[in-house]
């Protein structure tokens, strides 16, 4: 019955060791998924109409308006 207590521990940390060991295998899996997710969120924005141009003057229209030219 002494030898009880001195297993439990180390059932313990065998146990958590698989599910660790599980845990990282799944992982892979988990960052592909939110990858996926990230991609799709990012196309419909790409696909958004560029913004207007802004039409500025070029330096010697902006001299002819103020009489410099």
């Amino acid at each position: 019955m002494a030898k009880i207590p001195r297993l439990l521990p180390l059932i313990a940390v065998a146990i958590g060791g698989v599910v660790i060991i599980r845990a990282i295998g799944v992982a892979p899996g988990l960052f592909e998924g939110a990858k996926a997710w990230a991609e799709e969120a990012v196309a419909p924005a790409a696909a958004a109409a560029p913004p207007a141009a802004i039409c500025a003057l070029s330096p010697e229209q902006l001299a002819q308006q103020a009489g410099i030219s």
